[in-house]
This record gives structure tokens, C-alpha cells and sequence, in this order.
């Protein structure tokens, strides 16, 4: 790993806890990178792998996924939960062989989430390793990127769908135009300078910026066994099947979306601070004594503003669009945003009976 951080080093990347920061850009460039496309090391993901002729067969009994949907173009977003439905770690699955699945995912909750499931594993045909190590994810998003990858591949996957090349090299396509790479960690460096060509190298944060916009709430290790699915909007992001039978924590799951009343829910706000919440943070009524949420996620919007995903208790978001909070004791003026895919209340019916309190 470090003659891969060697490479981009020498490429002007900004280093924060092993992670790329930047390549010299401001968060006062962001506003103008909407309409420029930009190149990502997207180093907090890492690849747990699966190989085995049962490997399919265990995710389905352990995921939320259907894995009877996955197939070499098709990837599927998933997440592993507890037995109480708590979400452990979530991840995007590709299908690069017949007997080998790739599991995209927080890399720091890869140990945790091997040593959670690897005992199930005993009775099935599979094997699970961490495998971040043979290959580099990075991001690429932009106007330009599908005519990028289209003359490097010769074709692009549509929005939600997947290319695996005969070098291995896995393309996920997240929407039209913004893309996953898993690639091979022997070709990182010379993709890398080709994309680069055509692409503005940039940090880590700006890549959260767009999930945030995107309301893709991934988990992390701040975050791990906090939310059940549906706090996270999984239920609309096709990150949960609620036909597929069972899995650890499906009945806990199920019952909520199904019979329950939902008290907790995923919201994105932009926030009037340049301190950016961390996920995990609490987020308090603005006397700062009555917690009401927690940061899932967050990114800088521009030089004095941020933006986050944040699961909030309903009955305390305010009826007025602009607010008040107490975020790391510091009073901030709140905005709610509109997520793309929410434009009516998805709440459970509120004449349901009443679930567990979540």
C-alpha cells in the first residue's frame, strides 16, 4: 500500500489519517466542481471477498440483499446486520467469477464484520478475507466520465448496473455519471495517469459531498450497530428486500417496516459551519440538553458551510425549513435539503400498530 500512496503523493495529494484529502484544491473550489469532473482515491473502502460455490447462498441468509439477483452485470447494495437489525456494515456486491463475489465496504469494518460472520461461514462452502490489499477503489464523476471510461473500455454500464473487464477491472456505475472502479492494485498507478489526463485529481470529501447530495448513507465505524435499515433509507435506496426470506436480524426488520411506526429517520441538512461533524456526532435541540439526532455523514459545501446526512427523531425536525442546533456545543442555523428520493412522507403507516421503539 505504500507504493500506492507513494504514487499519489507525488501527484500533490494531501494526506489526513491515511486518507486523500485534497490535491491542492480549497473547500471554497467545491461549488464549481458540479460542472468539472473529477478523479477520487477512494481509500476508506475496502473489498471483503467471498469465494466458494455456498458463497451466494451464505449472503442470502446473512444480508439484507437478494442474492438470487446478483449476477455479473447487476451489483446489488446491501447491508450485514445483528440479530437485534442493526446495521453492522453495508456494501455494494459484484459477481467478477462465478464462485467469487466482491463485497465494496468501509474498510475499518471489515475486521469487525469478518469476525461477526466468519462463524457462520463454517457451514457453508465459502471462504471471506479481507482482500483490500490486491486492489485500489477509486471514484470518478463528472460530464466527461462515461466518454473516459468509454474510451478506455469500449463501453460504460448504465446507471445501477456493472462491467467487469477481461483484466479484472470492475466498473460500477452508482448513476450516469458517476462511477466505482475496483481495479487490480497492479494497474492503479497507470489508470490513475490516464483518468488523470482528463479528470481534476481531488480529495475524499468532496466524493461524501456527492453521496450526501445523492442520500447514500454509508456506515461506519462511529456508526456500526447504531440504525436499523430504514433509519438510513435503505428501504428506498435497494438496499433492503423484504421478499427474500430470512436473514440475521429480517425479523426485527421486517416488523418495523411492516407493522411499526418509524421515529427515526434519515434527513440531509446544510449547516452554517466550516467545523464539519464528524459521523457519530451528536446533534442536540439548541439549549444543547435534548439530543435529537445523530451525523451520519458529512462533507464541506463550501469555505462556510457543510452538509450532512443526519438521522433525526421526527417529532423534533421543526416544521420551518431554516433552524436552529447545537452541534459540538457550537449554536448552528440548519437548513433542510431535499433528498432525491424522497418527495413524499415514507413514513410507516402512522395507523400501524406500534413497533419496538427504534
Amino acid at each position: 500500500m505504500s507504493d500506492w500512496f507513494d504514487f499519489l503523493a507525488s501527484q500533490g495529494a494531501v494526506f489526513e489519517d491515511g486518507l486523500v484529502v485534497g490535491f491542492g484544491e480549497t473547500f471554497a473550489d467545491y461549488p464549481q466542481f458540479s460542472q468539472a469532473t473529477v478523479l477520487f482515491d477512494l481509500g476508506d473502502k475496502g473489498v471483503l471477498m467471498l469465494e466458494g460455490a455456498d458463497s451466494s447462498k451464505f449472503l442470502q441468509g446473512q444480508t439484507t440483499a437478494d442474492f438470487d439477483q446478483l449476477d455479473a452485470n447487476k451489483p446489488l447494495n446491501g447491508a450485514f446486520c445483528t440479530l437485534q437489525g442493526r446495521v453492522l456494515s453495508n456494501f455494494t456486491a459484484v459477481l467478477p467469477a462465478s464462485e467469487r463475489i466482491l463485497l465494496i465496504t468501509a474498510k475499518a469494518l471489515i475486521d469487525s464484520t469478518l469476525a461477526e460472520k466468519t462463524k457462520y461461514a463454517a457451514f457453508f462452502k465459502t471462504e471471506l478475507s479481507d482482500a483490500s490489499e490486491h486492489y485500489r477503489v477509486l471514484g470518478l464523476s463528472g460530464p466527461d466520465s462515461t466518454d473516459i471510461l468509454k474510451t478506455q473500455y469500449g463501453s460504460v454500464p448504465e446507471p445501477s448496473h456493472s462491467l467487469t473487464t477481461d483484466t479484472g477491472e470492475i466498473i460500477i456505475a452508482v448513476s450516469a455519471s458517476r462511477f466505482i472502479l475496483i481495479l487490480p492494485a497492479q494497474l492503479a498507478v497507470e489508470r490513475w495517469e490516464q483518468f488523470a489526463q482528463q479528470a481534476r485529481a481531488t480529495g475524499l470529501p468532496y466524493w461524501h459531498l456527492l453521496d450526501i447530495q445523492a442520500g447514500l448513507a454509508d456506515v461506519y465505524s462511529e456508526t456500526s450497530t447504531a440504525f436499523i435499515p430504514q433509519m438510513l433509507n435503505y428501504h428506498l435506496t435497494d438496499t433492503v428486500s423484504f421478499t427474500k426470506g430470512c436473514y440475521t436480524g429480517q425479523e426485527v426488520v421486517a416488523r418495523m417496516y411492516y407493522r411499526g411506526t418509524l421515529k427515526r429517520r434519515l434527513h440531509r441538512l446544510t449547516l452554517a459551519t466550516a467545523d464539519l461533524p464528524i459521523p457519530g456526532t451528536e446533534i442536540n435541540s439548541i439549549d444543547g440538553e435534548k439530543p435529537i439526532g445523530r451525523v451520519v455523514l458529512g462533507a464541506p459545501a463550501d469555505e462556510n458551510h457543510s452538509e450532512v446526512l443526519a438521522v433525526l427523531t421526527l417529532t423534533e425536525v421543526p416544521t420551518t425549513k431554516i433552524f436552529q442546533l447545537s452541534v459540538n456545543g457550537e449554536t448552528v442555523s440548519a437548513e433542510l435539503l431535499a433528498l432525491p428520493y424522497v418527495d413524499v412522507d415514507v413514513d410507516t403507516d402512522a395507523n400501524a400498530d406500534e413497533a419496538d421503539n427504534v
